[in-house]
């Protein structure tokens, strides 16, 4: 019963602190999936957040990157801390014109 009560608690905490984050707003992420070390993060194609060639910018990429991997390790955290992102590096593999981008972050290491 106290596990439950926690865990009821950490969501509720995690909802308050994901809604506060205007930026996500202001891009339209969304969370799919979170807990037990992983996240998995959405970003919806909208034609405000391309490039001039159309394609969807880098920054809002890597900002869902970023995010994925905040709450992935902000799921396993022992003390609830406030943290930054230190380094960070991606590849661009492939444009992205269309349609919903996942992002999927697991934390290998504690």
């Amino acid at each position: 019963m106290e596990s439950n009560t926690r865990n009821l608690e950490f969501t509720q905490k995690f909802n308050q602190l994901f809604k506060s984050v205007e930026f996500f707003k202001t891009l339209g992420i969304e969370v799919i999936e979170f807990g037990e070390g992983k996240s998995v993060l959405k970003l919806p194609f909208h034609n405000k957040l391309t490039q001039p060639f159309g394609f969807l910018h880098g920054g809002a990429l890597f900002t869902l990157a970023d995010g994925a991997c905040a709450f992935a390790l902000l799921s396993v955290l022992r003390e609830k801390k406030p943290f930054v992102t230190a380094e960070m590096k991606i590849n661009y593999l492939e444009p992205v014109n269309t349609g919903d981008t996942y992002a999927y972050a697991k934390v290998l290491r504690q």
